[in-house]
Order: C-alpha cells, then sequence, then structure tokens
C-alpha cells in the first residue's frame, strides 16, 4: 500500500511540476571525494548483488529503483523518466555508501577487517542504514561474537536473497 502511494505521490509532483528538487548535483560533487571505509571491494561486491541499471525499474519487491540499487525517493522523483549517466550511476553509489559507512562508523565500537566491513556495507546498502545500526549483526558484532553476527545475517533473508546472504556471510567470516 505504501509503495503505491509512494509511486502515485511521485507520479503526481511529476504531473503538476511540484518537485524542483535537482539531487544530481550534489552527487556529482560527492563523487569526487573518498570516504573512510569504503573501498573498491565494497564497491564491486554491492554493484554485483545489484546490477547496474541507467533507467528507473522495480525492484524485486515492487519499489522504483535506480542505478545500482538506490531507491528512488519522493524527493527524486523526476528519476523516473531519466536515463543516468555512468558518473551518475556512481554518485549515487556512493552517496548510498557513503550513508551506511557513517552508520557503521557509528554503531561499531571493535575492530573489523575489510572483508566484514564489505559484507556490512552490502548488508546496510540492501536493508538501509536505519535497519542495519539496529540489527543483530552489530549487536553480536560489539559483543565480540563474530560467529552470532556472521549468523544474524541470515536475519534478513527474504525472496530471492538468500545466496547474497549466504555469500555476505562467508564474506564476513573469511579473515577471521
Amino acid at each position: 500500500m505504501v509503495k503505491i502511494i509512494t509511486s502515485c505521490m511521485c507520479a503526481l509532483a511529476l504531473l503538476y511540476g511540484s518537485v524542483k528538487y535537482e539531487p544530481m548535483g550534489d552527487w556529482l560533487v560527492e563523487y569526487e571525494h573518498q570516504f573512510e571505509w569504503v573501498a573498491q571491494s565494497t564497491i564491486d561486491l554491492v554493484t554485483g548483488f545489484e546490477g547496474k541499471r541507467h533507467v528507473a525499474y522495480h525492484d524485486s519487491q515492487g519499489n522504483l529503483t535506480i542505478g545500482i540499487g538506490h531507491l528512488i525517493t519522493h524527493k527524486e522523483a523526476e528519476m523516473v523518466h531519466k536515463r543516468l549517466s555512468e558518473e551518475q550511476v556512481m554518485a549515487l553509489l556512493h552517496a548510498d555508501l557513503k550513508k551506511c559507512s557513517e552508520a557503521l562508523q557509528s554503531a561499531i565500537k571493535v575492530t573489523i577487517t575489510r572483508s566484514q566491513s564489505d559484507a556490512m556495507h552490502s548488508l546496510c546498502h540492501n536493508i538501509g542504514p536505519h535497519r542495519m545500526v539496529k540489527s543483530d549483526v552489530i549487536r553480536y558484532l560489539n559483543e565480540g561474537d563474530n560467529i552470532k553476527a556472521a549468523n544474524a545475517f541470515m536475519n534478513w533473508t527474504k525472496p530471492g536473497l538468500k545466496k547474497r546472504r549466504e555469500a555476505e556471510r562467508a564474506l564476513f567470516l573469511a579473515e577471521i
């Protein structure tokens, strides 16, 4: 129901011209800057799981999406009818991963490996930073129980995501 309402709001905003928000300008600037915790391995992992599309589409849950798994918000309604350049697609991914990186940095109280960071960024990109910081993955990690933290990836399995979660779990455990 919420997805339908959001899609209708996006369509109405486009129809009546009430959306004046131009998010791409800021994202292109952000793309030029590096941020902590996100490596090329993180980008490759997320891109491998999400795929890349330069035009809007409905994801497996019916959400309007563009780029590399970027959910289109009502403020970004104009993206529904745009074809993004490669630079814009990558800028969106970097902006999304920056949000995940900031959330993970604020929530994690222990030292982690590159593989753990990559796995958690992938999960965070898929479930959202607000869910990630409240997840059992973070709780068990901060308690020092890497096995329970790894197993908690499987708490976020929806249809079509089991293999992804298994791969994230295996990656999380790879360097410990």
